[in-house]
This record gives structure tokens, C-alpha cells and sequence, in this order.
């Protein structure tokens, strides 16, 4: 015992050891997208974070640095930027594996996730934001925390767990027998304004850092239409939202249909993933709120794919998502409703992500505005502001490299050549 008491006292007094000093020489730099990028730059980062930026290509002996101690990494042919984010991704899924997804093992979609993990990092998404595993989700959870442990590469991740549905909604289990469905696991499905506070509260116990809610059916389910009514009933809403505001945790609302979107903004939900048919009203109801849109929109590609396939109702469906929803993500961008980039990558490939500011910027946005939406507007759906979205001072240090210019080619996204996440280089 004496031994080890004065170990650890010894250790005690050491001096701590030097963060790592990092110099990242950017030909250009985009500190913040609502800034034009500036050019010939040095990003100083210490440890895990931005210590400063500034002007010119310098050495380590002309900001004070020991050369020997410091790692200087040359992008004077790159485009400099901060880390994008994914508002609305399910890691542990794959649109591959979505036809025999009751099939699979919950250790199966943790090897899923691990995979689309690393693609997802390396694509240049540092963070992103998990809104459901199913039918398991647990294995989100535990790849959340393998990550921020650095056991796994990956980006860094906020997550609901599993989503919460009423009884026949998106997160239950449609179409198979009562006998079959009832073995399976559906811990978010609830009725009733007691169940849905339990509801909530089992995702919180599980270590949930937001909640997902479904507020329509699925865009192939017959709750999932235009004008379908809400999943949920409006105490309901209100419970599960109450509930979730009492554990300090934000709530992501599903919706498609019109009255399911403006039922979920009136509940008090932070984000709507979709708002597929979004009308005046929803906006009026977005400004009000100050919530945010994640459109999604990489999803019509999947449509735009299948629609030819498709019979009867559901042919004329699909053809009102490829008309309308685009239209209707420009509408409420014109009308100033805040908008974050979510790809719904798990229905879409992982590691193609930045298709979705294509698509942004297809409904009418301007590139700039596209990259916010990937970056600082994303950052501030999750709560996040003060770390990520930005490469100013005091924030963590998500970088990421691309040779082309996306201001003025926003497919230059799609090849990113470097990233790093929280100081540590990652690709």
C-alpha cells in the first residue's frame, strides 16, 4: 500500500504531458459557411480542439511551436471545411438488408453499424444524429458510446434508441400475424397518454440521447399518405413530448401527411424528418416554432427508381412524393424555415451523403446555404453549436478536404480526400 500511495503521488505531481499541436495549411479555408472562405490559412488545433486561425502559411517556430512537437499537414491544393453533419441517418440498417430486417440478429446490425460507420465518416460526416433501430436498439447504443470511446472509427453520434409508434404505425410490425408479431421486439410501439409516457421514458432509461416520434405512417403504408390523419392522437402527442421535455431530451417527429406534420409542430417536436407534404399552414407553424425541416430528400432517388415497379394507389402515391415534396422543401427554404440536412441513409446508401445538398440545392438553395444546413444549422438541431459545425476557435476539430470548390460545384462534396475528427486524422 505504501508502494502505491506513493506512485500515485508521484504521478501526481508530473507535469501533465503536451496536447498534440496540430498545423493544418489550407489553400482555402471555410471557417463558417456564412462567411466567404478566405484563402492561404493556418488552422492551429491542440488536442482535440481549434486554438486558432490565421492568415498566411506559417511555420511552427512563427506561432511559438517547437517544430519537433508539432505535425504539420500541407491542403494548399484543397478546399478546407468543417465536418458535415447527418441529422437523420439509421446506421444499423442498410437498404439491402431492409427486406429481411425481422431475420436479423441484433449482433448482425451492431457488425452493420460498425461497417456503415466507417463510411459514413469517411464520406466527411463527423456527426450525425441515429433516429431509430429496429427491431433492436440496443446495438446502436453500444456503438454510440464504442465510438466515443475511440474503440471504433465512426462519427460522432446522438441517438433515439428505438423510435415510438401507436399501435399499427411506422415502428411497429405491419403485415405479419399476431402470433409472429407479438415475438418480436417493439418497445417504442404505445396507446394511450400513460403508455406513451412510458414510452419515452423506457428510450431515456436506455440511454437515449433524443427521441423519435412517429407522427404518420411510412411513405409505403397505408397510414403513411397525404392526407392520412396523425398516428397519433393530439394527447398522445402532447404526452410524449411533455414527457421527453422533462428529461431535457429533444424530439424528432416522422411525417409525411399534412395534418400529421402540423399536429407534431403544435405538440412542441423540434425537427420534422420529411414534411412531405408541408402546406402554408405548416410553415406559418415552422416560423412559430422555430423548428426545424430535415427533408431528406436523397429518398427520391429510391422513388424516382421503384415508381415504374409500383400498381394501383400506390404507383400515383410515389408520384405525388416526386412532385410535391421537392416543391414543397422550396417553399418553406423561400419562407425562411430553418433546415437541416438529414440523407435517411439506411433507406439510402451510407457513404454517399452528400447527395442530399445536391438535392438541397436542386429545390433552390443556394450552395452556401446547402453546407449551412449540413453544418451550423445541423449543429444547432442537435445542440451542438458550441462544438461542431464551425472551425472557430474553441471548437472541436472536424475537418475535412475536398479539391473542388463546393460553393460553386456542390458535387466537389462527394470526393472528399481528408478528414479528421476531434484532431485525430481519420482518412
Amino acid at each position: 500500500m505504501a508502494v502505491s500511495a506513493f506512485a500515485h503521488e508521484s504521478d501526481s505531481q508530473s507535469p501533465p504531458l503536451p496536447e498534440q499541436v496540430t498545423l493544418i495549411h489550407a489553400g482555402t479555408l471555410l471557417i463558417n459557411a456564412a462567411a466567404p472562405p478566405r484563402t492561404r490559412q493556418t488552422l492551429r488545433i491542440e488536442g482535440t480542439r481549434i486554438k486558432s486561425v490565421s492568415d498566411g502559411i506559417l511555420a511552427p517556430e512563427e506561432l511559438g511551436l517547437a517544430p519537433e512537437n508539432t505535425e504539420t499537414i500541407e491542403l494548399l491544393d484543397r478546399f478546407v471545411m468543417p465536418g458535415l453533419i447527418d441529422a437523420h441517418v439509421h446506421l444499423t440498417l442498410s437498404p439491402e438488408r431492409e427486406a429481411n430486417r425481422f431475420e436479423t440478429t441484433g449482433e448482425e446490425m451492431l457488425i452493420e453499424g460498425i461497417v456503415n460507420a466507417g463510411r459514413t465518416l469517411r464520406a466527411g460526416f463527423t456527426t450525425v444524429r441515429d433516429l431509430g433501430a429496429r427491431p433492436y436498439s440496443w446495438p446502436i447504443i453500444v456503438l454510440r458510446d464504442a465510438i466515443a470511446e475511440g474503440r471504433i472509427d465512426g462519427p460522432r453520434m446522438l441517438v433515439a434508441g428505438g423510435s415510438i409508434s401507436a399501435t399499427g404505425g411506422h415502428a411497429d410490425i405491419l403485415g405479419r400475424p399476431e402470433k409472429i408479431a407479438s415475438r418480436l421486439d417493439t418497445p417504442g410501439v404505445c396507446d394511450g397518454v400513460a403508455a406513451c409516457r412510458k414510452a419515452v421514458r423506457g428510450q431515456f432509461r436506455q440511454g437515449a440521447d433524443l427521441v423519435k416520434i412517429n407522427a404518420t405512417g411510412g411513405g409505403g403504408e397505408r397510414n403513411g399518405g397525404k392526407d392520412d390523419p396523425p398516428a397519433f392522437l393530439s394527447d398522445e402527442l402532447l404526452a410524449l413530448v411533455e414527457t421527453a421535455r422533462s428529461l431535457r431530451l429533444k424530439v424528432a417527429a416522422h411525417a409525411h401527411g399534412t395534418a400529421g406534420i402540423n399536429a407534431a409542430l403544435e405538440a412542441g417536436a423540434d425537427s420534422i424528418e420529411h414534411g412531405s407534404f408541408l402546406d402554408e399552414a405548416s410553415i406559418a407553424l415552422f416560423l412559430d416554432r422555430g423548428a426545424f425541416l430535415v427533408p431528406t430528400l436523397s429518398v427520391q432517388d429510391v422513388i424516382a427508381k421503384e415508381v415504374g415497379g409500383a400498381e394501383g394507389p400506390m404507383r400515383s402515391r410515389m408520384r405525388d412524393f416526386l412532385r410535391h415534396h421537392p416543391e414543397n422543401v422550396g417553399s418553406a427554404y423561400r419562407a425562411g424555415v430553418r433546415i437541416a440536412l438529414g440523407t435517411d441513409a439506411g433507406v439510402v446508401p451510407h457513404g454517399q451523403n452528400a447527395r442530399e445538398l445536391e438535392w438541397l440545392v436542386k429545390v433552390g438553395m443556394t450552395n452556401a446555404d446547402a453546407i449551412r444546413a449540413a453544418t451550423t444549422e445541423a449543429a444547432e438541431l442537435l445542440g451542438l453549436a458550441d462544438d461542431a459545425g464551425s472551425l472557430e476557435p474553441g471548437r472541436l476539430a472536424d475537418v475535412i478536404a475536398v479539391r473542388g470548390d463546393p460553393l460553386a460545384d456542390i458535387g466537389a462534396l462527394r470526393e472528399v480526400t481528408f478528414v479528421m475528427k476531434a484532431g485525430r486524422v481519420q482518412r
